[in-house]
C-alpha cells in the first residue's frame, strides 16, 4: 500500500512547472520539487521499514502458532 501510494504521488508532486516565468515562481517551484523528492526518499525508507516490520510480525505469529499447536498436542497426548 505504501509503495503504490508513493508511486501515485511521485509524478504529480515532482514533475510540474512553474506557474509563471518570474523569479519567485521558479524559486517556489524548485522548493516544492526539492521537498517532494525528499519526501519520496523518506517514504521509500519508511516503506522498507514497514515491510521489514510486517515480516517480523508474521514470523512471530508463525512461531507463536507453532508453539500453541505443540502445547495442544502435548495436552491431548
Amino acid at each position: 500500500a505504501l509503495h503504490s501510494a508513493s508511486a501515485a504521488a511521485a509524478n504529480p508532486t515532482t514533475l510540474f512547472t512553474a506557474p509563471a516565468a518570474d523569479e519567485i515562481s521558479v524559486a517556489i517551484t524548485a522548493l516544492f520539487r526539492t521537498n517532494a523528492y525528499e519526501f519520496q526518499k523518506i517514504n521509500a525508507r519508511a516503506a522498507t521499514y514497514h515491510d521489514q516490520f510486517v515480516n517480523l510480525l508474521r514470523s512471530a505469529a508463525t512461531q507463536y502458532l507453532t508453539a500453541e499447536v505443540a502445547n495442544v498436542e502435548r495436552t491431548l497426548a
